[in-house]
């Protein structure tokens, strides 16, 4: 009964014997029928039902301590069997099984090992106690009081009593207390729940995707939870973790011992931030504490796509461009019609102003003009209109309104004084062009026509050739006409 190029070493009193037990009969009813090349290594036997069917395979090796009914022993060809009550059988090409009670059947190319270890389909790795691996290429590691099975197609199962379900094609479960149900799901950690859903991801204890059928969540941290499409969870709290609860929601931030974890709970909201709670549609809050005020930002995005940041202050250390136009204040809203607006409601005891233009500039080379405001508009006219007025800069007369005290002086532009580091020192220069004043001329201090400099309280005019028709009711003033050569009083 034995093949030619096979190998019995075993053991019963004296030496290797078929008949071990002096009965008359084989201890074994079939040892070392492989085709070629099989070898059976093996201890005393103690029945006749023995080690039946042992190392059947082409090429196989068997290696048992002698168990009885050990049956179905390296079956698979270039199969490797060592254990107790071990089992390998036929379609088990290239397969590998240690241990007792381990089994791989009929699918090739398969590793086993472990107590009770078992692998059902092709390309599997099992390594562990009671562990399982029923689907392709799977692998399984871990031990198992109940055989948790790593049955998803491509599938990776680690740990204690972790598994993956038929349907989870690329699952990864890692922890302890884990089922890995969806497809490319990945789950890490202590009792972590992916549910059914296609390629979530939950790291940590108790991470947790609460709805089975959603997909596409991420859940990173102890107790965090994630139960809408989309949701991003991060960060771990002794109790509740992060929490995104919207839909494509994010909440990035754990307990810190004095605030809870951050919580995302409308659609698209993000938290940033312990404590930091996002609860409005679209809404982004970042920074620490719920009630805080000097620590945190909150972004929100309202359903006319318009962002408010609201906070105590917001410094931006780089450069930013904005390429729309904007509202400054709590006064106006966005106006298409003006890039900048500019209209905060406040009180003070100062000296208030809604735009304050200061700050030191340092020339280092050049010839330039050097102004702290330029205005330079560039205007065209294309709607066939009348228009009354283009102008670069339009000032409109303050509205006052007087609850209590008094004004001394109001006016629509003020110049408070004029420079003296200049050759030519002016308070106001106008450069080029006529002036034109539909008003009244009031002066406490001389005029020059011409570039001639007046003294004090006269008024000089150079080359008045139409002088007598330009000038009307004048009184009590003194007129000097430089081309004549007389003082006029009138």
């Amino acid at each position: 009964m034995i093949n030619g190029d096979s190998n019995i070493i075993g053991k019963k009193g004296g030496g290797a014997s078929l008949d071990g037990d002096a009965d008359g009969n084989p201890d074994g009813l079939q040892f070392g029928l492989g085709g070629v090349t099989t070898a059976l290594i093996g201890g005393r036997k103690t029945t006749d039902a023995g080690a039946a069917l042992s190392a059947l395979g082409a090429d196989s090796v068997t290696i048992i301590s002698g168990a009885a009914a050990a049956s179905n022993v390296a079956v698979g060809a270039t199969s490797v069997v060592i254990g107790h009550d071990v089992g390998c059988v036929v379609g088990a090409t290239s397969s590998v099984v240690i241990g007792d009670g381990a089994n791989a059947s009929v699918a090739p190319r398969t590793v086993v090992i472990g107590f009770s270890a078992q692998s059902s389909s092709q390309d599997n790795v099992t390594i562990g106690t009671h562990a399982h691996a029923s689907g392709v290429a799977s692998l399984r590691i871990g031990s198992d009081s109940a055989t948790a099975d790593a049955a998803g197609v491509e599938s990776i199962a680690i740990g204690w009593n972790v598994s993956s379900d038929s349907g989870a094609i690329g699952g990864i479960g890692i922890g302890r207390d884990l089922a890995v149900n969806g497809v490319s799901g990945i789950i890490i950690g202590d009792a972590a729940n992916a549910g059914d859903g296609a390629r979530n991801i939950c790291l940590g204890n108790l991470a947790s995707v609460n709805v089975n059928v959603i997909t596409d969540i991420i859940c990173i941290g102890a107790n965090t939870l994630g139960n809408v499409q989309g949701a991003i969870a991060i960060g771990s709290d002794g109790t509740t973790g992060a929490q995104a609860t919207g839909a494509g929601a994010i909440a990035f931030g754990g307990d810190d011992g004095t605030n809870s974890a951050a919580n995302a709970s409308a659609a698209n909201a993000v938290a940033i931030g312990s404590g930091s709670i996002a609860s409005a549609s679209g809404a982004w809050q970042l920074g620490i504490g719920t009630n805080s005020t000097a620590d945190t930002l909150q972004l929100t995005l309202d359903s006319a796509n318009i962002l408010n940041i609201t906070s105590t202050s917001a410094t931006v250390a780089g450069q930013i461009d904005i390429e729309g136009y904007a509202a400054i204040g709590n006064g106006s809203i966005l106006d298409a019609e003006a890039t900048l607006v500019v209209d905060r409601d406040f009180s003070s005891s100062g000296s208030p102003q809604q735009l304050l233009v200061q700050g030191a500039m340092t020339t280092s080379g050049g010839t330039g003009n050097v102004s702290a405001l330029k205005v330079q508009p560039t205007v065209t006219v294309n709607s066939g209109g009348a228009h009354p007025l283009v102008a670069s800069v339009v000032l409109k007369e303050p509205t006052v309104t007087l609850t209590s005290g008094t004004v001394t002086t109001a006016a629509t532009l003020y110049i408070e004084n004029a420079p003296t580091e200049g050759g030519s020192n002016y308070a106001l220069f106008v450069d080029s062009g006529d002036t034109r004043l539909d008003g009244n001329i009031e002066a406490s201090g001389g005029i020059g026509v011409n570039g001639v400099t007046p003294p004090a309280q006269a008024s000089h005019i150079a080359n008045p050739t139409d002088l007598a028709t330009s000038i009307t009711a004048i009184t009590a003033i003194n007129l000097v006409l430089e081309n004549i050569g007389h003082v006029a009083t009138s």
